[in-house]
């Protein structure tokens, strides 16, 4: 607890910095470069829960008082309060720094399976994954931002169409990139809905390859960061990292295949093995986080992106305390404050965890 305060595969899968952000109408939602965190609100050292009493049901309330039905994503806005994707019920969560979780009630055309997000000071967008769209949401109103909800395929345009959309970020120029996981790509989304693939070939089963973005290969691609540099990073059911630098796709860390190559082995980046990474996120001294799904821990790559380790976890369960001791089972998503602070969307186990390192 705080101190103080194709088919079955896409059915299983930091605070982000989302500036320089614009709307379709233009409009300038360039977040603080300030926190706006309260900073009374202190969380122990090692694994604690935030909010969320383990069962599978979407209720409000403080804490542990309060429960998810299966967190697949979460990103934190600037002003300290995170937006959870509550996938199991549809539902769009808000949790304050104290652990009070208050659902939106929205109205429009409502996600039915959130499965990826990305804040600015104004929105959220959300992704679903079973409606093939890109929603948007202003206050409590929905509405559809990319695609078409109900029909999946493979188009660019004006008239895009996705198919099992999965993770979401806002990179420099404010264009809005989708993980879409269906088809094989990650697609941009342009300032006035223009979609483009930046990455990927769009074929079906295929295995991953290096080289021009859009001849090499991308496998179901899931999580999306955006390096201080400004190369996308992204992971992917092909258990490994991968970003796009310079016009092509290059292989960070892991063995970039479609079997064979799991495993929980740490050390030097290409040697490391994972199984599922779902999701990843900078902190602010350019370290990587990985949700290493289906090895329920939190994974490690360093900033000069030669090593990994893992920071907390190990087989599945649910267990606060210690890095060493805590247990998580299938962490969907991560994110994380400017002053480190690890939020974590701990899936099965329904809850919201947090991780602070340091001396314990």
């Amino acid at each position: 607890m705080f101190v103080s305060m194709f088919s079955m595969l896409l059915a299983c899968g930091e605070k982000q910095e989302d500036t320089a952000v614009e709307t379709e109408t233009g409009e300038d939602t360039t977040a603080e470069t300030e926190s706006e965190v309260d900073e009374t609100w202190l969380y122990e050292v090692g694994v604690s829960t935030l909010a969320g009493s383990g069962e599978l049901v979407s209720t409000d309330g403080i804490g542990e008082q309060s429960s998810f039905a299966e967190p697949k994503a979460l990103r934190l806005r600037s002003d300290g309060v995170l937006v959870v994707a509550d996938s199991a019920s549809g539902n769009i969560r808000l949790v304050s720094p104290d652990g009070t979780v208050q659902t939106l009630d929205l109205v429009g055309d409502v996600p039915v399976a959130p499965s990826g997000l990305a804040v600015t000071d104004n929105a959220i967008f959300v992704s679903d994954y079973e409606q093939h769209c890109i929603l948007k949401i202003e206050g409590t109103v929905s509405s559809v931002f990319s695609g078409v909800c109900g029909e999946k395929g493979y188009q660019n345009g004006a008239t895009a169409l996705f198919e099992n959309p999965r993770g979401l970020a806002i990179n420099g120029e404010g264009k809005l990139l989708v993980a879409d996981a269906g088809n094989n790509a990650i697609r941009s989304i342009g300032l006035t809905g223009e979609v483009t693939t930046i990455a990927g070939t769009a074929e079906k089963f295929v295995i991953s390859s290096e080289g021009p973005a859009l001849e090499a290969n991308v496998y179901i691609p899931f999580g999306l960061a955006i390096h201080p540099d400004g190369d996308l990073f992204f992971s992917g059911f092909d258990h490994c990292i991968r970003r796009l630098h310079n016009g092509s796709l290059e292989n960070v860390a892991g063995l970039c295949l479609n079997y064979g190559n799991t495993g929980t082995d740490d050390g030097g980046s290409i040697d490391a093995r994972f199984d599922t990474p779902m999701d990843i996120a900078f902190t602010p001294d350019g370290r990587l986080l990985i949700a290493d799904g289906f090895n329920d821990r939190i994974r490690v790559l360093s900033a000069d992106l030669t090593t990994v380790s893992t920071l907390t976890g190990q087989e599945a369960g649910f267990q606060d305390g210690s890095l060493d001791e805590a247990l998580f089972n299938i962490p969907r998503s991560v994110t994380v404050d400017d002053n480190g602070v690890i939020f974590v969307a701990d899936s099965v186990n329904n809850r919201i965890r947090v991780i602070v390192e340091g001396a314990e």
